[in-house]
């Protein structure tokens, strides 16, 4: 069952699905397919490839809303399933470039619910870089607090490429699980043509953590490259 965070947080994605589409600035729509399907560097489909749709509508006085569809293969899970995540918040920037933003947002497992969570997040924004801190009250389903912190750069290389670098750590708030983060890096390269981007990255984390619902053994140390199409 979706409890009251989560239902506000649907509440919000909608409000702003039907009064934001009175302004929109812009419409993406992204469908992608990647080696794997890597979050925050943990696979949530055991090391096999997985695509994706994402939808987002960013509406002129700076709020957005976005959806997403991919493929997991979640912890006990025989094969692959769907996650589905929705986001709104509202971004702004000043005339210096500097700029910042929250909102919230919530990930739902259709087959296995009780990996359901919501969270609410604020980040700095700068010309090639961010930085975002989010919160979640019951991360993937397991009663427990959490605070992940991550900064994400790229940097153009030449006209269609750039390289671009992540790094995260999550922390437990509720005590149960210690007081040891568990830090993630990605590394990689992006080349654009027209509405074809392809990326290839590697990612690592510190250590695999009972938190996230992975169905492989080992989901560590891992090449991820994936080709988006935008339209």
């Amino acid at each position: 069952m979706v409890g009251p965070g989560r239902n506000a947080l649907l509440c919000v994605f909608l409000f702003f699905l039907v009064h934001g589409s009175f302004a929109i600035a812009q419409l993406s729509l992204d469908a992608s397919l990647a080696s794997d399907n890597v979050y925050r560097g943990i696979s949530l489909n055991a090391g096999d490839p997985a695509a994706a749709l994402n939808l987002t509508w960013d509406a002129g006085s700076g709020w957005y809303v976005g959806g997403m569809a991919s493929q997991v293969h979640l912890y006990r899970r025989t094969q692959s399933s769907a996650q589905i995540s929705a986001n709104a918040g509202y971004a702004f920037r000043s005339e210096s470039g500097l700029g910042w933003e929250f909102g919230g947002a919530t990930t739902a497992f259709p087959d296995s619910a009780h990996y359901n969570y919501g969270e609410v997040f604020a980040g700095l924004l700068g010309e090639h870089w961010n930085a975002r801190l989010y919160i979640s009250p019951d991360y993937f389903g397991r009663s427990e607090r959490t605070i992940y912190a991550e900064f994400n750069t790229t940097h153009p290389l030449a006209e269609h490429l750039r390289w671009f670098a992540h790094v995260g750590a999550l922390h437990g708030l509720s005590g149960a699980r210690g007081n040891v983060p568990l830090y993630d890096v990605a590394i990689g390269t992006g080349a654009r043509f027209g509405a074809f981007d392809l990326q290839v990255q590697w990612v690592d984390t510190s250590r695999l953590d009972y938190l996230y619902p992975a169905a492989a053994a080992d989901t560590r140390h891992a090449w991820v490259a994936s080709l988006t199409f935008s339209y």
